[in-house]
């Protein structure tokens, strides 16, 4: 297999897992898959060059992170004082 099927093999992989994301009911599944479909499409799109889909796929990954991060805090446990 040549590099530019594996690379197009990734690609397609990448694009999988966005869409995989969009059918779980799991607000962390759904992050976490949509996470990293966008780092895969994002390092897909940067060695081709198509810097928009490069810029659009890190922000969507920030964003993802951002939001992981915060389920991760929400879910912890609280003591008493964690309310003050």
């Amino acid at each position: 297999m040549d590099t530019r099927t594996i690379l197009e093999i990734v690609g397609w992989a990448g694009s999988g897992l966005v869409v995989i994301s969009l059918v779980v009911a799991s607000q962390r599944a759904f992050r976490g898959l949509n996470l990293a479909g966008s780092l895969i499409a994002t390092a897909y799109n940067a060695i081709l060059g198509v810097w928009p889909a490069v810029g659009m796929n890190t922000a969507i990954a920030l964003i993802d992170i951002y939001w992981l991060l915060r389920l991760r805090r929400d879910s912890r446990p609280r003591s008493i004082s964690d309310d003050s």
